[in-house]
Parts: structure tokens; sequence; C-alpha cells
């Protein structure tokens, strides 16, 4: 309410603010109301701030603050807009002030612009003496403008502030009246309307009774009709359930025959699949071990000098005398280590190993037994004695 009661204010006291008097348009208003609420929203401290910044005295500005914030507010920015309408209408200073020219000719002999000036009619720059000193012409005294009144602006804006506050209650008196005159109004026709719906709920309640009356009738009739053809379809329902209950019994025993089947077929499958990866991994272990005989065999066709560790003759003369495209290693074979299958080749009698030692160590190759060598495979025994594992 008190930035209303100040944009009253403006609107009332402008024109007595403005330095011309002339009429305050619409686009001037709306821009005085657009600063108006800008400076209302500022805190008191940079209200004041502004106001001693705009001309207006300090105890001016002390005398304005009163109690009521937005009264002190509103009575600032009226001083603000009074000193800025005083400011505008102070002539500007001598040189942006146009000013009487003396009339000169062509034909004169000296420039009249300054008195005792030398120079020749509408000559550039400034005018000079005959001592060719440099002279300009009497600055004109201009009467100071007049400072406002603030006291009596002070009362003014005060007085405004009752007349709006007093026009303000007047309305909000008046706005309460219509508004009670309305709630009576309202009140009455609500009144009525309540006595029209009390008759019609009694007329509707007494019809809901007469129907109420004529539907328990009814539903008596059809609840008895419903107990007559529940218990018909209670006795059905009861024969039904027999039936499928036996016919569930007989589903029941079918699906565990069958499951019990299908359990014994897929551990048929099983043992099967089993059998078939275990005589796979056989055949692949009986490969490997022939591939690992014959790369033995093939090495052997050359001298290879003894004695030599077993791990230096498995990587440097068996696995290099393997066909080409295959792989040798025997930890893919039945020997699983390279110990286990140099105790086989000794066992064959294709070489001697050194006794006793845990890094097995070839003394020497036997060639000729391994020139008339043919293996033939088929079971044999694991040795029993610990053999480096080959890595």
């Amino acid at each position: 309410q008190g930035r209303k009661v100040a944009l009253l204010q403006l609107h009332l006291h402008l024109p007595s603010m403005s330095a011309t008097k002339a009429p305050v348009t619409g686009k001037v208003q709306d821009e005085v109301d657009k600063h108006t609420e800008k400076m209302l929203k500022l805190k008191l401290s940079q209200l004041k701030k502004l106001a001693k910044k705009n001309g207006v005295p300090d105890e001016v500005v002390d005398t304005a603050v009163g109690e009521d914030e937005e009264g002190t507010k509103s009575m600032l920015v009226s001083l603000i807009f009074k000193a800025a309408c005083a400011k505008a209408a102070r002539p500007p200073a001598s040189p942006q002030r146009k000013r009487e020219q003396p009339v000169m000719h062509e034909d004169d002999l000296c420039c009249s612009l300054c008195a005792g000036c030398i120079r020749i009619p509408f000559h550039e720059g400034p005018c000079m003496d005959g001592q060719c000193n440099e002279i300009y012409p009497e600055p004109e005294v201009v009467a100071p403008a007049e400072e406002p009144h603030w006291a009596e602006e002070m009362a003014r804006h005060k007085a405004m502030t009752e007349e709006v506050q007093r026009k303000l209650k007047a309305q909000e008196d008046q706005a309460a009246e219509k508004a009670r005159q309305k709630a009576a109004e309202e009140a009455l026709r609500q009144k009525a309307a309540k006595e029209e719906e009390e008759a019609m709920r009694q007329k509707a309640a007494e019809e809901e009774a007469r129907k109420r009356a004529a539907e328990e009738a009814q539903k008596k009739l059809a609840q008895e009709e419903e107990a007559r053809k529940k218990a018909e379809e209670a006795q059905k329902l009861a024969e039904e359930v027999q039936k499928r209950a036996a016919e569930f019994a007989r589903q029941k025993e079918e699906e565990e025959e069958l499951a019990q089947q299908k359990l014994a077929e897929e551990d048929e499958a099983r043992l099967r699949a089993k059998a078939m990866q275990q005589k796979l991994a056989e055949e692949e272990e009986a490969a490997m071990d022939a591939q690992c005989i014959d790369a033995f065999l093939r090495c052997t066709m050359s001298r290879v000098k003894t004695p030599l560790k077993g791990t230096n003759l498995y990587t440097k003369h068996i696995r290099p005398a393997r066909l080409e495209g295959t792989s040798v290693d025997v930890k893919d074979s039945s020997f699983r280590t390279l110990g286990n299958f140099l105790q086989f080749l000794e066992g064959e009698k294709l070489l001697c190993l050194q006794p006793g030692l845990s890094d097995p160590v070839v003394t020497k190759i036997r060639y000729e037994a391994c020139q008339n060598y043919e293996y033939i495979p088929g079971p044999r025994p694991v040795p029993g004695s610990a053999a480096l594992k080959f890595q």
C-alpha cells in the first residue's frame, strides 16, 4: 500500500515539480512510474545516499526520515524528483550557452567580438590584442537558479500524503460497504437456495423411500430365485469337482511316469555323452602319445650328444623334430609329465636315464633300437617314481 500511495502522490505532484510547467505526457508518466518503482525497491539507506547525491541537503534528508519506512521512502523519492527538476531548470555553463554575438561585416577593419581585438572579422581561433596576447569575451553573469524550498516541498508532500491516504481510506470504506451489501445479498440468495434445496431433498427422500420399498420386494424375489439357482449350481459344481479331481489324479500319474521316463533317458544320455567324451579324450591322448614317440624317433635320426638333461632333449630335439603342422605336448598325452615319458622310453629300451635324480638326465640313446622300434598303442602301468613335470 505504501508504494501505491507513493505512486499516487507522484502522479499528483509531478506537474508542480516540472520546471517548465508543461503537461506531462503518458510516456513521461510511464517512465516516472518505472523509476519510482525501481527506487522504492531500494533500501532506505541507499535511497538516502541517492537523495544526497542528487543535491538534496543532508538536514532535509534527516528531517524527512520518519517512523513509517514506506512514507519516508515516498518523501525521499519526491525530493529526488524535485531536485532533478530544479537541476534541469538551471542554465548551462557559459561555454555551452548560446550568447548574443555582436554584428560584424566583412568591410570592418577589426573584429568586434572582443574589445581591443586587432584581428580581421570572422577570423579563426581566439582574439588577440595589440601585444599579441589571446583575449576572450567577458563571461556573462547569470543569476543563480532559485533553489527549491525544501520545507515547503516537504509540507506539500505531507499534505498530499494525508489527502491520498484519506482518499484511499474512503475508497476502502466504499469497497467494504459494497462488499457488505454483496455479502448480504449473497446470504439471502443462499438462504432461498437452501430452502428450495431442502424442499427438493424432502421430495426426493419420499420418492426414494417409495422406490426403495418396491426394490426391496423385487430384491426378495430375486434372492429366492438366486438361492435356488445357487443350490443347483453347487450340486453341479460338486459333481464337476469330483470329475476334475479324478482327471487331475490321472494326469498327475501320467506326468510322474513321463517325468521318471524322461529322467531315465537324461541319465542314459548323460552317461553316453560322458563315455563318448572319455573315449574322445583317450583317442586324443593316444594320438598325442604316438606323436610324442614319433617326434622322439625322428630326432634320433641324427646323433644327439649325451649326457644331457631331459628338458633339453625335449625342447631342443624332440619338439623341433615333429611333423610340420602338428603339435607335440606331453601334458596332453597319457604320460602327463616329461619324466613319465622318458621312463616309458627307458622301459622300451630306447634310451638310458641316470638313476636317483629328480631332474631326469639322459646318459645314452640306443639308436639301433630306435631305428627298429615300432610303437604299439595299448594300456601300460604308470611308473611309481616321482618325475619332473615339464612346464
